[in-house]
């Protein structure tokens, strides 16, 4: 079926599921007619989802229950939200929280167009623009990366920093 009819919209009222969330079901979130007007609305403060959350966390998926909640809405079944691995952080994002940077901060830096590297790794609060702080020879950063991160980000070459 590609459609919902009248009568699938009246078998959804009468499983407790609105007009409006039987048509997102179907058509935004590619449930199929049957479920989208069967199944009935969660709600993940439920203790169904504690306990689903309770199960995920055993099998080692640290997971938030508003995560769960979110694999279950958009069409995972009950298994799959609770042993499916999250999607492993980027290398960035652990150095970023390894420096106290939170995952926000460095997002907004990247969009802002930092580095990925500096953004993970420049201290919360510090201004780029006031500060220069000199690469060491353990940063095993060539001339010109240093020249190129410089200019990037404070605006100058590093001779008139030094």
């Amino acid at each position: 079926m590609n459609y919902l009819t009248p009568e699938d919209y009246a078998i959804a009222k009468s499983n407790g599921i609105s007009r409006k969330r039987a048509h997102e079901r179907f058509y935004h979130n590619d449930w199929s007619a049957e479920r989208a007007i069967t199944e009935p609305t969660g709600h993940y403060h439920s203790n169904n989802y504690k306990e689903l959350l309770k199960q995920a966390h055993e099998n080692g998926v640290m997971i938030t229950l508003g995560g769960l909640y979110q694999r279950i809405y958009k069409g995972m079944s009950e298994e799959e939200a609770v042993t499916k691995p999250l999607v492993r952080k980027s290398k960035y994002i652990e150095i970023a929280e390894s420096n106290g940077i939170s995952r926000q901060a460095y997002y907004s830096r990247v969009h802002r167009g930092w580095d990925k590297e500096l953004a993970s790794t420049w201290p919360i609060g510090k201004s780029r623009k006031k500060v220069a702080v000199k690469p060491t020879a353990s940063d095993d950063l060539s001339e010109s990366e240093i020249d190129r991160i410089l200019e990037i980000e404070v605006g100058s070459t590093h001779s008139g920093w030094f």
